[in-house]
């Protein structure tokens, strides 16, 4: 009888510890997710930012709107604060895929690339900000330099946004 309560005890510490285990990791797993989500939704945020400012200056570009310089200047400079936003918002933690984001698993993979592409668009973006904050601002150069950060933008998200 005593082996037999000794093999019970056993077993019952056994389980508790599994048990234990186990929900310290799905706790971990949890709140990883819960971080991750909250790193998609950041950067969801910073995208739309980034998208409502772009647009204005797109369009002041292929000359749509008119705008004064200082509004183009403030569009401008917010676009290029908003793209450092996403430096913190795409840590793997945020790999969670679809329906959660459309980052496709390749920014992750190819980070490398990714980053790169990535830093060129902020360089651009500042570049932008600069044109546009110069005291001789130049329409021509203006519209270069809003057709390269649209290219930069629609060259990452030909590569690393699910459709």
């Amino acid at each position: 009888m005593n082996n037999r309560k000794r093999s019970l005890r056993a077993a019952s510490a056994t389980l508790a510890l599994v048990t234990l285990i186990f929900a310290s990791i799905t706790q971990a797993k949890s709140q990883r997710s819960l971080a991750g989500l909250n790193m998609i939704k950041e950067r969801q945020a910073a995208f739309v930012l980034i998208q409502s400012n772009f647009k204005f200056l797109g369009d002041v570009a292929r000359g749509r709107v008119d705008a004064t310089t200082e509004k183009i200047e403030v569009h401008a400079s917010r676009l290029a604060y908003f793209s450092k936003l996403l430096n913190e918002s795409f840590h793997k933690v945020s790999n969670l895929g679809a329906p959660h984001t459309k980052t496709t698993e390749r920014a992750w993979s190819e980070s490398q690339e990714f980053n790169s592409m990535m830093s060129d668009f902020q360089r651009n973006t500042e570049n932008l900000a600069l044109l546009a904050s110069s005291d001789n601002f130049d329409h021509k150069s203006f519209r270069r330099a809003t057709a390269q950060v649209g290219k930069d933008c629609k060259a990452c998200h030909r590569q690393y946004k699910a459709r």
